[in-house]
């Protein structure tokens, strides 16, 4: 049932906050998935990416119109998570997740996988610098589209983060941006007002050192 991810992930509209919550007594919200997604153990992080997985591909539609995005970061999170293995499985799933989605949406496809062959050979010539592990190539059609359509929400608290000097997740939103501007491509052009003075801001050694390499990383792929 996709309100339980809604639980499952502390979720809750912005202007619903119970009165209780005022004075301390409001039922305490707990984001269960991104705990497992912390979790020290590979074979605990492995399984959340494939329960998450199967969940978007086999949850009714009408549920996962609202749900998938709130799915989607921790099966994208899996991709630079620390176990090769892990990141690995999480682009297999990635890509069934694509197919999936081209059947769904097969008259959205047709012209670009019946026509579109030219372009798509001269968008890939044009990709000249190293995709980042555990990609060894430009992700399917149907894979690209698929989490392209999230970026639009997901863009919004990662700028937030790495704007924000003292969120210790300014790395992992910096991961999270290098990962999804793979998917997205061009398409991001839309967003430089918004990318630019987060990625400038995540460039100052002063704040987290180990950032600024990463941030780079993610400039040259959004000037690409």
């Amino acid at each position: 049932a996709g309100q339980s991810v809604e639980t499952l992930v502390g979720w809750r509209l912005p202007n619903n906050v119970p009165i209780q919550e005022f004075y301390g007594k409001g039922e305490a919200r707990r984001n269960y998935l991104a705990e497992l997604q912390r979790d020290a153990h590979a074979p605990v992080r492995k399984k959340l990416m494939t329960v998450a997985c199967r969940w978007i591909a086999e949850m009714d539609p009408e549920d996962l119109y609202e749900q998938e995005v709130r799915l989607m970061p921790y099966v994208l999170s899996a991709l630079f998570d620390a176990d090769a293995p892990t990141a690995a499985a999480a682009l297999v799933e990635l890509e069934r997740l694509g197919q999936k989605y081209v059947q769904t949406h097969e008259q959205d496809f047709v012209d670009t996988l019946e026509y579109g062959h030219a372009e798509e050979k001269a968008k890939e010539d044009a990709l000249t610098l190293a995709l980042p592990p555990p990609f060894s190539k430009r992700p399917s059609v149907g894979c690209r589209a698929r989490v392209r359509q999230h970026f639009r929400a997901l863009i919004h608290p990662i700028v937030k983060e790495l704007q924000s000097w003292a969120a210790p997740e300014r790395v992992l939103s910096a991961q999270l941006l290098e990962v999804l501007l793979v998917f997205v491509e061009a398409k991001v052009a839309e967003f430089a007002h918004q990318l630019l003075p987060a990625l400038a801001k995540g460039m100052d050694p002063d704040d987290d050192p180990g950032l600024p390499p990463l941030v780079g990383r993610c400039a040259a792929q959004f000037a690409q």
